[in-house]
């Protein structure tokens, strides 16, 4: 630099005054305060230091400073030498200023729309109170916005419970319902101001239930002695899940009764069979109001009230009822009055040995299923065949039970659904239900059921055998065999498969045994799948190689749908004689 023209030589803080701080007119000539220099530093009072220099190149004014050491140009500064884009400047990613909004320090100081658990995160207050604010966008004026009181809210402001199982109630705003006492109940109650009360049921308990857990609730409801079929009973359906359904007890009687049943017995005992008689029935144990039979007039006899198909089951015990060694023997057999008199019922008839008044109490029975008509009558009767000896019924020794084949029909159901056509099969035609034919069908390929059997006759034609809808078994061994063995010996078995399980099932058996010594027994039992069912002895066998019969019926209830094997075994009393059986009978018949 030349030359430069002071404009302040000195502040006052250096000794000048106003006076030093007027310039020159130009040109600047040569003069005392003209100063000639290559450039000069630019210092204050506080920095006397050489870091801030200008000076001049030319035509050109240049700047350097602490910050900037290379020297700048005034000409490039007015040309833009530095940068008037704010994106090229650098330190734009620099979060050097604290105190502007960014993401970050915003997210710490706003709710977001979708971030979770922001409110869960800030201090909880346990007691709000109604003059705590809420923030609320108003639906009223376009969701802008608002705050408002929780004392605002509709019902909003502090709850009027204070203890324990209180109830809100209403009259004209919230108000409490003070918990009762235990065991009582919420009763509506117009009188009260909130329209209800608790209070204690009538009697403690609610008389128009019955319950799982009081007793003496049936007991205490009027009694109807004259059940009629249509009377309703409550039941739980096993097969719906147990919902409660009503039935009728006729209903209930066609599935727990076994139908029509008569059991009587002599429980006096003492008639004499000298002469022969009918066997009194002073005791009813069963009776159905399909027959009718007195106790105290011609209590022998039964009468049938209701025609059908009957199984008769008859049994007597005799012995000598005074001091004797006259060996006597007995009949017994069932005698039927269809109105011309009593008669003997072929194929009933047993027979019975009596040895003396402390030895040879002996039973005979006889089973027979009957085709009864209203009006028939049974009676058992009994008589001294041989002997002199005064052979008496003995008391509980003789009976007679009869029992319905089936019992009372039930309800009749709902008609089932038509099946479906079947199709043409080759072969005769066959006319099956409302002149429908079918044309080719195969006689042998139709299938009715098991209670039918078909047969093809030929040429079209063919039979079909109704068996009555009764499922029944039945074996016949008319040689039977002989044994000297004392162990039980099987002589005849009877095995079948019932077609539906669960249901009851008669057994009937009989036979006639004899022994080739006399003073000698025999024994038998009826087994049914092994077990023992039956055993009898008997001294029949005393009247040595002479026939006699014994037979009897017992019931197995709801069998199932698997093999059974009924079984007859016999063997002497010693093993020095031999014991023959013959004529052996076994029955199973399905009851329904």
């Amino acid at each position: 630099m030349d030359r430069v023209q002071v404009l302040k030589r000195e502040t006052s803080d250096l000794g000048g005054d106003a006076a030093d701080e007027a310039p020159w007119d130009a040109p600047i000539e040569p003069q005392e305060d003209a100063v000639e220099a290559a450039g000069f530093y630019v210092q204050d009072a506080s920095n006397r230091d050489e870091t801030t220099l200008i000076a001049r190149a030319g035509n050109d004014m240049t700047f350097k400073d602490g910050n900037n050491v290379t020297p700048v140009t005034l000409s490039a500064l007015a040309a833009g030498g530095g940068t008037s884009d704010h994106g090229g400047l650098t330190g734009l990613g620099d979060d050097d200023h604290t105190q502007y909004h960014n993401d970050s320090r915003g997210d710490v100081r706003y709710f977001g729309k979708t971030a979770a658990s922001e409110i869960s995160a800030l201090t909880a207050k346990g007691s709000p109170v109604s003059g705590d604010y809420l923030l609320i966008e108003d639906s009223a004026a376009g969701n802008a916005k608002k705050r408002i009181t929780i004392g605002d809210l509709p019902g909003g402001g502090s709850s009027p419970l204070t203890t324990k199982g209180d109830l809100y109630g209403f009259d004209t705003a919230d108000a409490r319902i003070p918990v009762g006492s235990d065991n009582q109940v919420l009763t509506a109650d117009s009188a009260q101001a909130l329209g209800v009360k608790w209070a204690t049921p009538s009697g403690g308990t609610d008389n128009d239930a019955i319950h799982d857990n009081v007793a003496g609730e049936i007991s205490a409801v009027t009694e109807k002695t004259a059940i009629v079929s249509a009377d309703l009973v409550l039941i739980e359906d096993s097969e719906a899940s147990n919902a409660k359904k009503r039935a009728q007890v006729g209903s209930l009687f066609a599935v727990l009764s076994p139908g029509p049943v008569f059991d009587a017995y002599d429980n006096v005992g003492g008639s004499s069979t000298v002469g022969g008689v009918a066997v009194p029935l002073s005791v009813e144990r069963q009776k159905t109001s399909d027959f009718t039979h007195s106790t105290v007039t011609s209590s022998s006899e039964v009468t049938i009230a209701v025609a059908g198909k009957y199984i008769v089951h008859a049994e007597v015990t005799t012995n000598i009822s005074v001091s004797s060694t006259s060996r006597s023997d007995s009949y017994m057999w069932l005698e039927l009055d269809s109105g011309s008199g009593f008669a003997e019922i072929d194929g009933t008839r047993g027979t019975m040995y009596n040895r003396q008044n402390t030895q040879g109490t002996t039973s005979a029975s006889a089973t027979a299923i009957l085709d009864l008509d209203v009006g028939d009558k049974l009676r058992i009767w009994a008589q001294r065949k041989s002997g002199s000896a005064t052979v008496v019924l003995l008391a509980d020794g003789s009976r007679l039970i009869i029992t319905a084949m089936r019992g009372p029909a039930g309800p009749t159901g709902a008609d089932g659904a038509d099946g479906a056509d079947g199709a043409p099969g080759s072969g005769s035609n066959i006319v099956v239900k409302d002149d429908t034919v079918l044309v080719g069908t195969v006689m042998d390929t139709i299938n009715f059921g098991a209670g039918l059997v078909v047969t093809d006759d030929g040429s079209g034609d063919c039979t079909v055998d109704a068996a009555g809808g009764v499922e029944e078994y039945s074996t016949w061994d008319a040689t039977g065999g002989s044994t000297t063995s004392t162990s039980f010996q099987t002589i005849e078995t009877l095995t079948f498969t019932p077609n539906n399980a669960g249901e009851d099932w008669m057994i009937e058996w009989g036979y006639e045994w004899k022994v080739a010594d006399a003073d000698e027994r025999c024994y038998s039992q009826i087994l049914v799948d092994g077990a023992t069912v039956i055993n009898e002895h008997y001294d029949v066998g005393l009247v040595h190689n002479t026939y006699s019969v014994v037979s009897g019926r017992f019931q197995l209830s709801a069998l199932s749908a698997a093999s059974h094997t009924v079984a007859v075994q016999y063997h002497p009393s010693n093993n020095w004689t031999t014991m023959t059986i013959k004529n052996i009978f076994i029955r199973a018949r399905s009851l329904g």
